[in-house]
């Protein structure tokens, strides 16, 4: 029964702050974990008041009508076209590189291959 005894007085021994501490700290997690959306919605109240987004709206109006989507299309296109042409350019002058390795060996004789040994009757091996 003693043991007992002591085994409360170490409990008791705890600072009562450590275990209320998540509700004692309340407002500043919750500054801490909701603040950074609230200061962007700030933000956004605040672009809808002074106008910014009326110009984002009325600049995106301008380059739809002057059609600089399209051209930047164009320009996209032109781009993989151009990177197409020049990978099939290094696959052609790939290609010719092998074949010439494979003439060169093979006018050489370095193919491992033996030519066909005629024999007395004209026969192959």
């Amino acid at each position: 029964m003693h043991a007992k005894l002591t085994h409360y007085r170490y409990i008791l021994q705890v600072p009562l702050t450590s275990h209320f501490a998540p509700i004692i700290n309340l407002p500043e997690n919750v500054a801490r974990v909701l603040g950074p959306s609230t200061r962007l919605l700030e933000r956004a109240v605040g672009t809808i008041t002074d106008g910014t987004q009326a110009r984002a709206i009325e600049k995106l109006a301008e380059e739809i009508q002057r059609g600089s989507a399209v051209e930047m299309l164009g320009r996209i296109q032109t781009h993989y076209v151009k990177k197409m042409v020049e990978a099939q350019e290094r696959q052609r002058e790939a290609r010719a590189r092998a074949e010439e390795a494979v003439d060169a060996a093979q006018t050489k004789g370095a193919t491992g291959v033996k030519p066909p040994v005629k024999d007395k009757e004209g026969k192959g091996e």
